[in-house]
């Protein structure tokens, strides 16, 4: 998390610790009163400027929402899993980040659907031959 908002060049406040982050997380949980819960961190630049920013400070969003079980359940009956190749991952050095921008994904989760797969393998660009 860190690392990909250094690569965005975004400031991280100093209050910005593991320990901010459990607190909160809990904090949430509790106010919410949930045992087992699923945390979403989203994280922008926040201030003016759209493509030209005229700040680079954080603003964050904590989310938590119930969760079924607090255990993993294994699939025991298989995945009919696809290969999606209308587009490709492009790498680049905010490859290894997880950001908003999720029209790969959307049109992957799509095309398994409509393919009837369970889930569907997204390739980088470098593993595409054209």
């Amino acid at each position: 998390l860190l690392g990909g908002l250094l690569a965005l060049e975004i400031n991280i406040p100093e209050n910005w610790t593991e320990l901010f982050f459990k607190e909160t997380i809990i904090g949430l949980c509790k106010i919410n009163k949930l045992q087992n819960a699923r945390c979403r961190i989203t994280i922008w630049r926040d201030g003016e400027g759209f493509y030209q920013p005229q700040i680079n400070d954080a603003a964050i969003l904590i989310e938590v929402s119930a969760q079924e079980s607090e255990e993993y359940i294994l699939n025991e009956t298989g995945v009919r899993l696809g290969v999606f190749t209308n587009l490709t991952k492009t790498a680049n050095i905010l490859s290894p980040y997880k950001t908003a921008n999720s029209l790969v994904y959307v049109l992957a989760a799509k095309y398994a659907v409509e393919q009837n797969f369970d889930d569907v393998v997204v390739l980088n660009l470098s593993l595409i031959h054209i």
